[in-house]
């Protein structure tokens, strides 16, 4: 039986079923544990999802950056909620803005 993580990776398109049956199998042959077992849907998720963004089939939503001397404003400004997407720290001297 699948969990619902499982099932919902399937869904969303970033694992197949094939890949889902193909980890389990290999985690009842090793007797891997269930934490490595789920750590590595995770890498696969992980490597599905960077392919994705290479290939620019997805896009994240960054509400905005800041250089990484400003990581405490970053953090002030996660803690006030309401934000929506991503705060990116970048190196200080890279550009600085809102993205839409």
């Amino acid at each position: 039986m699948e969990s619902h993580i499982e099932q919902s990776l399937v869904t969303q398109g970033i694992i197949s079923q094939e890949q889902l049956a193909t980890l389990k199998l290999e985690q009842q042959r090793s007797s891997i544990s269930l934490i490595n077992a789920i750590r590595r849907l995770k890498f696969v998720r992980e490597t599905v999802l960077l392919d994705f963004l290479e290939q620019k089939k997805i896009k994240p939503i960054i509400a905005q950056r800041f250089p990484l001397a400003e990581a405490r404003q970053a953090h002030e400004l996660l803690g006030k909620g309401g934000v929506v997407g991503k705060i990116v720290l970048v190196p200080n001297g890279a550009p600085r803005g809102m993205d839409h």
